[in-house]
């Protein structure tokens, strides 16, 4: 039997063709080349970021035991894998400056040297006077949801890595301490690789988010701010932003108790924010087929239910 790799324009035509007719009728045909995700590869256009320690910069995470947090009393999944080490999840993540967590947090991530592609964006911060160390970014809490196990996380015994998924939340981009962009913080996925579940030093901990359209968010700003944030829409074009933490590492292992929140900071010493295509709304469709056993040629006639 013939492999048969769907094609967007294969997807289209079952759209279109069901909206014409209660009978949709194809040929089936072998697709010329594969469909690469463009998220699969890094990023034409991309900022690199880092939130370390020693800027008072990166990530919180922490549960919240009590009423005198802003946050609802919840604490994440136990972890049963690494008892010695930690005891449970934490369910809440944000920058480091959000909501008093660290009063000296200016901010969650800044822009270092230097920048890949954005070539309207970069003229604008140069016509500005601005660098890309003017480029910042702070986001409020995300959560791990129902916290279902199988659903908002798992962890895998034979590889000893746990994902997460973190939702929820906003983010600002500011450029300069004015504002530049903001939007709806895009989904997080949380890899934790705990190499040795007995030794609580070697974990490696890395994320990525889906991606997103930002909104400008200068009209407030100066000038040059408003101009840098319709550079960088314009470097956008049809496509959306998404996070990259290719290293999201405990700070020294730097723990907070503070207004009924239990947690840690994390630092983000390699990150980028790059641009990503928006996806696809997904389209399903419910029709049975004439044939499980086409081969190339044979003509296929599918039947809405």
């Amino acid at each position: 039997m013939t492999s048969i790799r769907v094609s967007m324009a294969f997807i289209l035509a079952v759209v279109v063709l069901s909206m014409l007719a209660g009978v949709s009728v194809f040929t089936v045909v072998e697709a010329d080349e594969p469909v690469v995700s463009t998220q699969e590869a890094r990023a034409a256009n991309s900022i690199p970021v880092k939130g370390l320690e020693a800027q008072k910069m990166g990530s919180a995470a922490w549960n919240v035991t009590g009423s005198g947090a802003p946050e609802p009393v919840k604490s994440g999944h136990a972890i049963n894998w690494a008892p010695t080490c930690i005891i449970v999840a934490y369910y809440y993540v944000a920058s480091r400056d959000y909501s008093n967590i660290d009063a000296a947090s200016p901010t969650g991530i800044v822009g270092v040297p230097s920048i890949t592609g954005f070539p309207n964006f970069s003229a604008a911060l140069s016509a500005g006077g601005f660098g890309v160390g003017d480029i910042t970014s702070s986001w409020t809490p995300q959560t791990l949801g129902a916290d279902v196990n199988g659903q908002d996380w798992m962890y895998d015994s034979g590889t000893k890595v746990e994902t997460r998924y973190y939702t929820g939340g906003q983010f600002t981009i500011s450029l300069n301490g004015q504002r530049l962009l903001r939007g709806n913080m895009p989904d997080t996925t949380m890899i934790i690789d705990y190499n040795d579940t007995s030794v609580c030093i070697d974990d490696q901990i890395s994320g990525s988010t889906t991606s997103v359209r930002p909104i400008d968010d200068s009209s407030g700003s100066p000038a040059a701010v408003q101009q840098a944030a319709s550079a960088f829409l314009q470097d956008l074009g049809n496509e959306g932003i998404r996070f990259v933490f290719d290293s999201f590492q405990p700070a020294g292992q730097d723990e907070f108790v503070a207004n009924d929140r239990k947690g840690a900071i994390f630092e983000i010493q390699v990150g980028r924010i790059e641009t990503a295509s928006i996806p696809v709304a997904d389209v399903r469709l419910n029709k049975s087929v004439s044939t499980s056993t086409a081969e190339r040629g044979d003509t296929v006639t599918y039947t809405p239910h």
